[in-house]
């Protein structure tokens, strides 16, 4: 997962796009942003194949006929969203040898640009693809909200982007600017989590200190913003995001302060042992 996050943040800085992490207390969370950049990475790529094959009605009564879609093609029609009718031009190549006792076949280059084509001058500007990616990142947050040692790994991430930020960069754009703390670069200020971030952690961690798992469920009423940590501390680039929070008992998180520890990793067994 680190090479991968690099690699991600490479893209962006490439691409100038670092700021984009950066928002507080969005319910478009860090999760949905790395997974609707890996989502469209994986479509753009995947437009020189390979394909998926598939049978389909002909034209002629009773009769089928094999045809190939791009993976975005077929993610479109899983979830009947847009148009879903194109299909991958026909095979056309020859074979290869790529070792010495050994050949493969290779498609022409014809059939990739018809695709790249379809994919970045068609659907990707539309509302249906856009559609598409929100409903795979809202998946997967889903999937991924109650893992905090891979939230962890994200925010980690984020955090090297949002620590190596420059003040000129960010003086680029004035609500980005806003953030961060009137001294010192790559620090964003703390803001109180709101209430519906606060319930989600608390219901995910299931009301438990994370470390010690001291049961907090008693004292939701009272619980404070010294309940909620930051995994990646504010300190060292963090962000004021949902899955960089997690639930800590006043001794821990007073003796965690702006420490970088990992995550907490006791979690709820659905069964006994």
């Amino acid at each position: 997962m680190a090479e991968q996050g690099i690699a991600m943040v490479s893209r962006l800085r490439d691409e100038g796009r670092e700021t984009e992490v950066i928002a507080n207390w969005s319910k478009d969370t860090l999760v949905h942003k790395f997974a609707r950049w890996a989502a469209h990475r994986m479509f753009y790529d995947e437009t020189e194949g390979p394909y998926t094959e598939m049978v389909v009605p002909s034209d002629e009564p009773g009769q089928w006929r094999p045809v190939r879609y791009m993976s975005v093609t077929v993610a479109l029609r899983h979830y009947g969203i847009g148009d879903d009718s194109f299909e991958v031009p026909p095979w056309d190549g020859e074979m290869v040898r790529v070792r010495d006792n050994a050949s493969a076949l290779q498609e022409s280059y014809k059939v990739a640009d018809a695709c790249f084509e379809y994919f970045t001058q068609d659907l990707m500007i539309s509302g249906p693809y856009d559609q598409l990616l929100d409903q795979l990142a809202d998946e997967v947050f889903h999937a991924v909200f109650t893992n905090r040692a891979l939230l962890y790994g994200l925010n980690w991430i984020a955090s090297c982007i949002v620590s190596e930020l420059s003040a000129e960069a960010c003086a680029e754009t004035p609500e980005v600017a806003r953030l961060f703390r009137v001294h010192g670069e790559g620090k964003l200020k703390r803001t109180r989590p709101p209430s519906w971030a606060q319930k989600a952690v608390f219901y995910r961690d299931r009301g438990r200190c994370t470390y010690c798992r001291t049961d907090l469920s008693g004292v939701y009423d009272s619980l404070s913003t010294h309940n909620f940590d930051h995994m990646i501390p504010l300190a060292v680039g963090g962000l004021n995001d949902i899955t960089n929070l997690q639930l800590l008992c006043r001794d821990c998180n007073a003796a965690k302060s702006d420490k970088s520890l990992d995550a907490g990793e006791t979690y709820r067994r659905w069964f006994p042992q």
